[in-house]
C-alpha cells in the first residue's frame, strides 16, 4: 500500500495569496511510490490536524522568502513580497511533524523553514564564489555538494559527493536546535540538514523534483518513501 504524503501547496506566481498545487514536488513524491495529499496554507490548524492524522509524512516544497522577523532580522531590500499565511502554517506544520515524529523532507524553502521552525537563521542574500542560481535549465547539475559520512542523506545517496541543480538565493547560517549540517557547496554554504533525534527528518536546499529519473533524485525520493512507510 502506497505511503500518504501531505504535500503542502506553493503560492501562485501571478498572485501569492492564491495556493496552487506543486506539481512537480507530486510528480517526484509519486514518482517515488507515494500518494500525495495536498494541504493549502490557508487550511485551520484543526483540519491540518485531521489531514495528518491520516498521512504518513510531510513535505513543504521551495517558494517565496520566509519573513526575516521570524529568525530575528530586520528585512533587507529586494526581498520577495512577504505571505504571513504561509510562514505561519509553514512553521506550525514543520513543528506538528517534529513532535509526532512523522518523517519530513524539506526542499529549499522547505529546507530553510525547517531550521527557522528550531530557532536557526538565514542569509538573506547569498553572495559567495558559487553562483547559486545560474542560468541554466532547472534539471542540469549546478555544482557538487559534499556529504557528511553517516548521515541520513550520505545513507540515501550511497556516496559521499553528489552533483546537484541550484535555484537558491537564500540559505543558512545559525543553526537551529538538534539541527545537524550534513550537506555543503564548494564555497561551504549549507545544502542540507538533519534534525537529530527524528526517525527521518531531512532539508535540501537543491531541487529533486527537477531532477527525476536521476540515480541522486530518486534516491532521495525513495529513502523518504521508505521512512514514511514505516
Amino acid at each position: 500500500m502506497k505511503p500518504k504524503i501531505a504535500l503542502a501547496m506553493q503560492c501562485a506566481e501571478d498572485n501569492p495569496l492564491k495556493f496552487v498545487a506543486p506539481e512537480p514536488y507530486m510528480r517526484f513524491l509519486e514518482h517515488a511510490g507515494a500518494e500525495v495529499v495536498l494541504v493549502s496554507p490557508d487550511t485551520s490548524p484543526a483540519n491540518f490536524i485531521r489531514r495528518m492524522e491520516e498521512c504518513n509524512g510531510l513535505m513543504i516544497p521551495g517558494g517565496n522568502d520566509i519573513e526575516p522577523w521570524r529568525y530575528r532580522q530586520e528585512p533587507i531590500a529586494g526581498l520577495d513580497a512577504p505571505v504571513p499565511v504561509r510562514d505561519t502554517f509553514e512553521l506550525s506544520a514543520v513543528r506538528y511533524a517534529l513532535l509526532e515524529d512523522v518523517p519530513y523532507l524539506g526542499i529549499c524553502r522547505g529546507c530553510q523553514i525547517l531550521n527557522v521552525a528550531l530557532g536557526g537563521g538565514l542569509w538573506q542574500r547569498l553572495a559567495t564564489g558559487v553562483n547559486h542560481w545560474p542560468d541554466i535549465a532547472f534539471s542540469e547539475p549546478a555544482h557538487e555538494v559534499r556529504l557528511e559520512e553517516g548521515s541520513l542523506l550520505a545513507q540515501a545517496a550511497g556516496q559521499l559527493v553528489i552533483q546537484v541543480n541550484s535555484l537558491h538565493k537564500q540559505a543558512i547560517n545559525d543553526l537551529g536546535d538538534n539541527v545537524r549540517a550534513v550537506a555543503f557547496a564548494p564555497d561551504g554554504v549549507v545544502e542540507g540538514i538533519q534534525v537529530m533525534g527524528q526517525r527521518f527528518c531531512l532539508g535540501v536546499q537543491w531541487h529533486p523534483e527537477y531532477m527525476v529519473g536521476t540515480p541522486v533524485s530518486d534516491a532521495l525520493g525513495k529513502a523518504f518513501v521508505e521512512a514514511c512507510r514505516g
